[in-house]
C-alpha cells in the first residue's frame, strides 16, 4: 500500500476483490494449488523483467492492472497449462500466457464495474519491460490510489499491482461489492 491518503472501506474492498481475482485466476489456470497471496517483500520500483499490463476504463475511473515477473517464474507458473515442463516453455509462450492472465483478471474487474452499472471498456493486454515501471511512478492523492501484492507458490513468485485513477471521488460511496459469482467457470486452452 502506498501513500498516506485515508482509504474508504469500499476502496479497500475493491482492492481486495482485485487481489482475490488475481490469485484465483492464477490458481485456476495454472492448476497449482499452493498459489497464495502475500505482502510484497520489496519497495523497489522494478519488480520483474517483464510487465504485462491491461487498462480498464470508464467515465468515472481508470484502472491499470500490471503483473511483474521474471521469465523463469513465468515458465514455472505457466508450464502446466501447456502440459509441458518449465524448461520446455519458450519465452513467447510465457509472455502470451501472462498477457492472457492480465486479460482474464481485467475481465473480472470489468465484470464488477458492470455489476455496479459502470459502463467500461478494456484494452488489449500489452507487454512492457519491467524497467518501464519508472514511467508509471506517481504520488497518491484523493483521486489516485495504488497497491501491490506478491503471489507465490512453493517454487515461483510474481508481483501484481494496480493503479486506480478516479474522475469522481464519490464513487466509493456508491460501489456495491455484494455480489455472487456463479460456480460455472469456463476452461481456457493455451495452444
Amino acid at each position: 500500500m502506498s501513500g498516506t491518503t485515508a482509504r474508504p472501506q469500499s476502496l479497500l474492498d475493491f482492492i481486495r476483490f482485485c487481489k482475490e481475482a488475481s490469485v484465483s485466476t492464477l490458481k485456476d489456470y495454472t492448476h497449482i494449488e499452493s498459489v497464495h497471496e502475500m505482502l510484497p517483500s520489496s519497495d523497489s520500483i522494478i519488480l520483474g523483467h517483464w510487465m504485462p499490463v491491461i487498462i480498464i476504463s470508464s467515465a468515472v475511473m481508470q484502472i491499470t492492472f500490471k503483473t511483474h515477473l521474471m521469465t523463469m517464474d513465468g515458465k514455472i507458473f505457466s508450464a502446466s497449462s501447456f502440459k509441458k515442463n518449465p524448461e520446455e516453455m519458450s519465452s513467447q509462450q510465457v509472455l502470451d500466457f501472462f498477457k492472457e492472465y492480465c486479460n482474464m483478471v481485467g475481465g473480472k474487474i470489468k465484470w464488477l464495474l458492470e455489476f455496479n452499472q459502470i459502463a467500461s471498456g478494456i484494452s488489449l493486454p500489452i507487454l512492457l519491460r519491467g524497467f518501464d515501471e519508472v514511467f508509471f511512478s506517481h504520488q497518491e492523492t484523493p483521486y489516485l490510489f495504488s497497491d501491490k501484492w506478491k503471489i507465490t507458490s512453493n517454487t515461483a513468485s510474481l508481483t501484481c499491482s494496480i493503479l486506480i485513477e478516479l474522475q469522481d471521488k464519490t464513487l466509493w460511496k456508491r460501489l456495491n461489492l455484494n455480489y455472487e459469482v456463479s460456480a460455472d467457470q469456463s476452461e481456457v486452452t493455451f495452444l
